[in-house]
């Protein structure tokens, strides 16, 4: 029986990336207000992109980069 071999490559990289995000359903239900407080209730639907740029190598290893792609996104806050 023969073992198996397996190959790591171990790459440490850096790039930079702009986040776009867009809101696609607000709510709001009510806001109060206290004497020295308020509160106010916030749910939000939203999606976006996250678009990487400026790609690098920190530590050279024979390895060769290969090109990011955009990553789409959706997500759910609330707020209280």
């Amino acid at each position: 029986m023969k073992k198996a071999q397996i190959m790591t490559q171990i790459c440490i990289g850096f790039h930079k990336s702009t986040r776009i995000e867009f809101p696609i359903l607000e709510y709001r239900p009510f806001r109060t207000f206290a004497a020295d407080q308020s509160s106010k209730l916030f749910i939000q639907f939203y999606g976006g992109v996250d678009i990487p740029y400026d790609v690098e190598l920190v530590e050279n290893l024979d390895f060769k980069l290969r090109g990011l792609q955009n990553l789409w996104y959706i997500g759910f806050q609330t707020r209280f």
